[in-house]
């Protein structure tokens, strides 16, 4: 068997695989084929299998995965479109279609048709007048776009409530030094007198506490603001307490305004805590974005004309010191050439300047195509791992 012949077996049996993979990921719905004029719209199953073919003008369209056993065979005026969001994989060709996807993995060959992947395409035989484009990780970006959104958001929501807390422990330390309640004591560091102010920290809670989940932290909270700070408060304020009701009525406004200020370092705590976690999370999906790299393969033989672009994404700041995703993009596309043994190849780097080469027709099988320094390069795919 011819080395091509090996390469294209090895994608129809990685096309069988991923589909296997897809079937056991979710409710499937399961269909003979997909005629002409038939629409898949949003539908409530997360994967489509059609075990036929899909015909001409037929449509499937949602937050999906698609698998179809047979072909999708459009016509000129007919054209088939896929546009989902999770992988699509056609076990046989690909004819006269418009596919969008995560990932796009096709049997056999694939003809003027459009394909757009925010991952990777492999095909196991021939490209034939297509256009080819990858990269961009959509969801990736809106993810990485939704938790930047939502860091500004909560460092925004962390210092409005730090300003707050500053405020709220000035009022509280007013009360007490305006009444005769005996607040000179700390309790375990975490409620405390400096100087004459009055500060809420923490930290040492925590550090008892230990590393348990948020509503275990704040139930410990409760108990140790009833037992520890209002019975040591009671004990210490006990003749105050017992002089009259008034002196009863503004220890309790006093305990409460207490309570909240301790609740509102603690809501504060959470919420930079929170922050802090989404920082880190920005930070790695960030690396992700940077080092994500989409790759064409074809097992087949690639002929004019073949249009590629690779969307790349650029991170950098915008003026007000937030994440900024741009994106640019390398193209290559293969022309006939001047005379039917060969092609002229054009790479258009990513800064646009391009360049035109001039190859036998015979190289252009088995490859698989990357951008490196912002250029589209190929080279002959040893494997499907290259």
């Amino acid at each position: 068997m011819a080395e091509e012949e090996v390469k294209a077996a090895m994608v129809a049996k990685r096309a069988g695989e991923a589909a296997q993979r897809i079937l056991a990921s979710g409710k499937v719905l399961e269909l003979p084929s997909l005629g002409q004029d038939e629409d898949l719209l949003d539908r409530p199953e997360k994967v489509v299998l059609i075990t036929g073919d899909v015909l001409p003008g037929a449509s499937i369209e949602g937050p999906l995965c698609v698998v179809v056993e047979g072909s999708v065979l459009g016509q000129p005026q007919q054209v088939c479109r896929i546009d989902v969001t999770g992988d699509v994989v056609v076990l046989g060709n690909v004819r006269q279609a418009e596919i969008s996807g995560n990932r796009i993995v096709i049997g056999k060959w694939c003809s003027k048709s459009a394909l757009v992947s925010e991952r990777d395409i492999e095909m196991g035989g021939d490209a034939v007048d297509a256009r080819l484009t990858v990269g961009g990780a959509g969801m990736l970006r809106r993810h990485v776009e939704r938790l930047a959104r939502q860091v500004d958001r909560h460092k925004v929501e962390a210092s409005a409530l730090q300003q707050s807390l500053r405020v709220e422990q000035r009022r509280t330390d007013k009360l007490f030094q305006v009444t005769r309640i005996s607040f000179d004591f700390n309790v375990g560091d975490i409620v405390r007198r400096k100087g004459h102010h009055l500060q809420i920290d923490l930290e040492p809670f925590y550090r008892v506490v230990g590393d348990k989940q948020e509503e275990e932290v704040d139930k410990a909270l409760k108990e140790f603001f009833s037992r520890a700070v209002v019975g040591l408060l009671t004990r210490v304020n006990k003749a105050y307490i017992m002089e009259n009701v008034n002196n009863r009525k503004i220890f309790t406004t006093a305990v409460r305004k207490l309570h909240d200020l301790i609740f509102m370092a603690r809501k504060t705590d959470k919420v930079a805590a929170a922050a802090s976690r989404m920082e880190n999370e920005l930070m790695d999906q960030l690396d992700k974005v940077r080092t994500t790299r989409s790759r064409v393969f074809v097992g087949g033989t690639l002929m004019p004309e073949v249009d590629m672009e690779f969307v790349l994404l650029r991170v950098g700041q915008d003026p007000e010191g937030g994440v900024e995703i741009g994106q640019g993009a390398a193209r290559l596309r293969l022309k006939k050439g001047a005379d039917g043994e060969q092609r002229q190849v054009v790479q258009i780097h990513a800064n646009g300047e391009d360049s035109v080469k001039t190859v036998d027709s015979k190289a252009m099988v088995g490859l698989v195509f990357k951008v490196e320094n912002g250029s589209v390069l190929w080279k002959y795919a040893q494997g499907l791992g290259d």
